[in-house]
Order: C-alpha cells, then sequence, then structure tokens
C-alpha cells in the first residue's frame, strides 16, 4: 500500500481544516484516517493538549506527511546499467505489500524464530506494554460510546480506536506465540516494539518506547558506533533525500547501485554516468532530543558533493557504487568494512544498521507515528540519523552475497552498514526490504562484506 491515506485526501478533498475533512471527504477516506486519528487521541492525553491543538495537529501531521513522501522520486524515469542483468531495487526495495499467494523468494525468517529470540523477561515486557495499551484504548471507546447522540467526528473515533485495538489484540497474540492472519497495523505495531529505531543525537540514542532493552545491547558498541554514525551520510539530490552512504576513502562513499541511478545520468552511447547537479552527501544530520534525552545540541551537518562515480562492480550486478565527493580537513574517517565466516550470517549475528529512513511507502500515517515521533513531536520525522538493531537470519549467504536481517528499515535506509554487535565491525550494506506483510512480519536483504571489499579491491581503494 503506497500512503493511501495520503493520497486519498488529496484526491477527494483539502486538508487545510478537520471540518474539510469532516464534511468533503468520502466515506473510505475518513476510514483511513481513523487509525490515524487513535494516535492523536492517545497522545493528547499523554501530553495534556486540548482539542483544538489535536486537531491542527494532526492535520499539520498529514500535511507533512505528504511532503515527505514526496521527497523521494526519481527525477528522470530509471536508466538500466550495462552491468546487471536483473532489475535492480527501488529506494529501499521491493516494500510494496505483495499477494498473499505469492512465495517468498528467500524464505524470511519465520514469526516463530523472532519470538524465540526473545527471553521470558523480554516477552513479559512486550506483553505488559500492550496491555497497558489496550487499557487505555478500552477506557477511550468507553467514554465514546457512552455518548447518547454521536456526531460524524465521534463516529470516525470509535471506528479508530477499535482499529487499533484490534491490532493491539492480534500484536498481543504474536508475543504469546499464537500465529494467525494479521493485519498491517497490528504487524507494526509489533515491530515498533521489537526493533525500534532509535534517534542518534551526539552519544545519545532515544526510541519511542523499548520494551526487549535494545539499549542494553547497543551500550558495549555504544562508542564505537556513535562515532562510526559519523561517517554515514545523507544522500540528496536539490535537497530531496534519495538514500543512504558511508565513507570508504578520503574522498568516497560507498551506496547502493539504485540510490545512484535517482542521482545520476547514464550517457548510454559511452556507457558512463554522470551526476546530476545539485547531488550532495550530508553527515551528521542529527534530531535535538532535548535536555530530558541529553542532547539538546546535535553535531553540526556538514555538507559535500557528490562529483563522480568512481567505481561500480566489473563482472558482477552487485548493487554497488563508489562515488567521489568533495572533502576538506573535517571529512570523516573511512569505515573499515571486516570479513566474517559465512556461516556467522546464518542466524548467528546481531547487526545494527545506522541510516536516514524517510517514509516507508506502505505505512499508513498512525503506523508512522509508532516509529518516527520524537521526544517533542507527535508528527513523524524523517531523514534523521537513527540506528535500528536484529538479528540475522536462518537462511544460508546465497550466491549472490545475500544475507538475511532482521533489523528495521525503510525507505532512505539503502546504502546503510550493518555493524556486528559483538564487535562494532562493518560487516554488511543494507540494500532492499521484502515481503512485508505477506506471510511473515517481512526481512531485508544486505550485501555481505567480501562483496564490498571486492569493490573496494578491485577500486584500489583497499590492499590485500
Amino acid at each position: 500500500m503506497t500512503l493511501l491515506l495520503g493520497r486519498e485526501i488529496n484526491v477527494s478533498c483539502g486538508i487545510a481544516t478537520m471540518e474539510n475533512l469532516n464534511s468533503s471527504s468520502t466515506f473510505s477516506t475518513r476510514l483511513l484516517l481513523a487509525p490515524a486519528l487513535m494516535f492523536f487521541i492517545q497522545a493528547t492525553h499523554a501530553q495534556g493538549l486540548s482539542g483544538h491543538v489535536l486537531r491542527d495537529t494532526m492535520v499539520q501531521s498529514i500535511v507533512a506527511v505528504r511532503a515527505a513522501t514526496e521527497e523521494i522520486e526519481n527525477p528522470e524515469k530509471p536508466s538500466q546499467r550495462a552491468l546487471p542483468r536483473q532489475p535492480l531495487p527501488a529506494s529501499n526495495g521491493d516494500l510494496t505489500r505483495a499477494p498473499s499467494k505469492q512465495a517468498p523468494t528467500i524464505s524470511p525468517a519465520s514469526l516463530a524464530e523472532t519470538l524465540e529470540r526473545q527471553t521470558p523477561e523480554e516477552r513479559q515486557a512486550l506483553l505488559n506494554d500492550i496491555d497497558r495499551e489496550l487499557t487505555q484504548l478500552q477506557t477511550e471507546l468507553a467514554v465514546r460510546n457512552e455518548i447518547a447522540e454521536k456526531t460524524a467526528n465521534i463516529n470516525l473515533e470509535i471506528y479508530g480506536i477499535n482499529e487499533a485495538i484490534t491490532a493491539k489484540q492480534q500484536a498481543r497474540e504474536y508475543v504469546a506465540g499464537q500465529l494467525s492472519s494479521f493485519s498491517s497495523a497490528a504487524a507494526e505495531s509489533f515491530a515498533a516494539l521489537t526493533n525500534p529505531f532509535f534517534l542518534i543525537c551526539k552519544d545519545s540514542l532515544w526510541a519511542p518506547k523499548d520494551p526487549v532493552k535494545w539499549i542494553d545491547r547497543f551500550s558495549l558498541q555504544r562508542k564505537n558506533l556513535v562515532d562510526s554514525g559519523r561517517s554515514v551520510g545523507l544522500v540528496l539530490l536539490n535537497n530531496r533525500p534519495a538514500g543512504t552512504g558511508f565513507v570508504v576513502g578520503p574522498k568516497h562513499i560507498i551506496t547502493n547501485f539504485h540510490v545512484l541511478k535517482s542521482i545520476a545520468v547514464l550517457d548510454e552511447a559511452k556507457g558512463v554516468w554522470t551526476i546530476r547537479p545539485g547531488a550532495k552527501i550530508i553527515f551528521d544530520v542529527e534530531y535535538a532530543l532535548g535536555k530530558g534525552a541529553e542532547c539538546e545540541s546535535p553535531n553540526k551537518p556538514r555538507a559535500y558533493f557528490l562529483n563522480a562515480v568512481f567505481a561500480l562492480p566489473r563482472e558482477s550486478d552487485d548493487d554497488l557504487a563508489i562515488i567521489m565527493t568533495s572533502s576538506d580537513q573535517m571529512y570523516p574517517r573511512p569505515l573499515d568494512v571486516v570479513e566474517k565466516p559465512i556461516d556467522r550470517y546464518a542466524g548467528n549475528m546481531i547487526v545494527a544498521v545506522i541510516g536516514y529512513p524517510g517514509p516507508p511507502a506502505d505505512m499508513t500515517v498512525a503506523e508512522q507515528i509508532e516509529f518516527f515521533q520524537t521526544p517533542d513531536k507527535i508528527t513523524p520525522q524523517f531523514h534523521y540519523k537513527r540506528i535500528s538493531g536484529g538479528f540475522t537470519g536462518i537462511e544460508k549467504v546465497g550466491e549472490d552475497g545475500f544475507f538475511v536481517h532482521k533489523a528495521n528499515t525503510a525507505g532512505g535506509n539503502s546504502g546503510s552498514p550493518l555493524f556486528d554487535l559483538e564487535d562494532g565491525s562493518v560487516v554488511g550494506i543494507h540494500v532492499e526490504g521484502k515481503n512485508r506483510f505477506q506471510d511473515t512480519l517481512g526481512y531485508n536483504r544486505a550485501l555481505v562484506s567480501a562483496r564490498v571489499n571486492r569493490l573496494l579491491l578491485d577500486s584500489g581503494l583497499k590492499r590485500n
């Protein structure tokens, strides 16, 4: 689903006021708005906001999400590199919700496996968190059901709260180990609890919720991760985010080839890629978390021009590209990509992804709020430096060099480095998300460090 909320609103009504939404929107539009409204109801009570502030904030959120969604786009029709024999994925790969009759191309780690990774204490913490939210939602629903003469607004709220309760009930079943059919909202509620995004601000990390204590898993490598994160940047074209890249040389970054395609043009006659004017990489795009999160002043962003394509894979279809940039004395240090035994990737590694996720095309506004809210804003905030943790999948590394991981990603994470939480080393590069909400919660694919190093060796940036 490609953010139906924003598109429905755009087609059927203006979004200047909530009154417009109630009077001129279609019934289907109002149903799509309901889950988002529920989340704002929760936030209103949590922060003590008044009704008119709730209304205005919701409208502002819809506008902000729609605007942010429009930031990720290819300015021209996609061109094909001469090397690949298979079509390359889009911004974070194929994140669309595939029909359930289609089988995954790679068998993803099952939901049961995800739950088995958790200790009884972690699972109980998840259940406690969900139960608290269920109690709050049921109270909200009861209050509205007691209203004798229900307006269209009240009925809209009742619908949204009821749907949210259903999603939380389903998420609770997952945690309890009861496999059943599930909605996308329930899947996102589960994922937001088990693998949250943490904002990075200097050496501070913050997530909306973390009941399974990923912050403790990050702790041993926290300084290493924070320092390495300063070499991870946001790739843009004319201030429009295109993906993530990280430093691998004195004036060089590496990213995915499909990210390069969105900021470059192919001269088909010469077989040469040229970077479009206005392409840059910006490091340290951090969110000011505030005094409570111990980071009032984030690192200052540093921008560098993307000047030329430096190297592409010669003998493979690996989704990689090295780009030469401008530089100065403040240029971030290169990250060392460390090769690990292939069997380490098959369910034997806990990894962290650092990048700049944007609005996922398959999430509603309400779902985005669960992942992308901040300490001081109800509305989701995108394209800031974030870290997410997860286990690698049980699948063996394929001949194509891909391994499966369960850290959370979104459009904009393409080109993000993956770090082994055992020693903090870079062990891969994220490429795509696959099969979300099909038969499982979805999974991610990344290229192993050996494939990255092969390109670094071929380009002369690394020596044996």
